[in-house]
């Protein structure tokens, strides 16, 4: 059982961190998945992370950091993923589900064997940007007694523990979700697609659209859409699209 879910963890978990500035945490962040037996580091706009300070850091873990993927924008980091989870101390998006770091564990490890999971870090001093926890359905928040900010490597740490203590309770894979899930480049698309053509038909605020797209992505997010269902919904937006600019429905 526990050499199952190492390997379930190795292929099927992905760390993303998020325009780190210190590349000594980034190593640090590289150890910590050595120790842990993960293997992919995903880098949105990073800092050097291979210099001398993130090589000391990550001692062993080193080929963490050569074998990192480097991404612009956080879309290529998260584009076949099924599942994400942000890290995040502010918990002010009422939909979104939330958890503490063993509760993130205990549902990382019902879906990790089906599904592709990924777990987004913030910038040290800024944490995540609200435009990326909207891309997540799973907010981790880790309970401090007061100041809420805590180092990058440190929030890794806690949460590849949890995971890993999880294995040992003797996990059970969740059945209902299955792998046709939708990754997350196609739902992208989709709340791109959904959000130009509310704009064309005037249903959003030009003020404020992210109020309703927000509430949109919430009801989809729940919803755990496969492929098929993605392609109904396009099509249904495509004719809407379509009777707004020729005043007729496709043929």
């Amino acid at each position: 059982m526990l050499e199952k879910y190492f390997s379930y963890l190795k292929n099927n978990l992905r760390i993303i961190v998020v325009n780190p500035i210190y590349p000594g945490n980034v190593g640090s962040i590289a150890r910590l998945m050595k120790n842990f037996g993960i293997t992919e580091l995903y880098a949105v706009n990073p800092c050097n992370i291979l210099d001398i300070e993130a090589k000391r850091m990550a001692m062993n873990g080193y080929d963490i950091l050569l074998n990192a993927t480097i991404c612009d924008e956080i879309d290529e980091a998260i584009k076949d993923l099924h599942i994400l989870f942000a890290t995040s101390a502010r918990t002010g998006r009422k939909r979104i589900s939330k958890f503490t770091p063993q509760s993130a564990a205990k549902r990382i490890i019902e879906i990790i064997p089906n599904l592709k999971v990924g777990v987004i870090f913030g910038q040290e001093d800024k944490g995540l940007d609200n435009s990326i926890i909207a891309k997540s359905q799973n907010l981790i928040t880790i309970p401090t007694a007061s100041f809420h900010s805590i180092n990058l490597s440190q929030s890794v740490a806690i949460i590849l523990y949890e995971i890993f203590a999880q294995i040992n309770e003797e996990p059970k894979a969740q059945e209902t979700i299955k792998p046709e899930l939708a990754k997350r480049e196609a739902l992208e698309l989709m709340f791109n697609h959904i959000e130009s053509v509310l704009f064309e038909i005037g249903f959003l605020d030009p003020e404020n659209p992210q109020r309703m797209m927000l509430a949109l992505r919430d009801i989809f997010e729940r919803a755990q859409l496969k492929e098929r269902d993605i392609r109904v919904i396009r099509g249904i937006f495509h004719r809407v699209h379509h009777f707004k600019t020729y005043g007729k429905p496709p043929r």
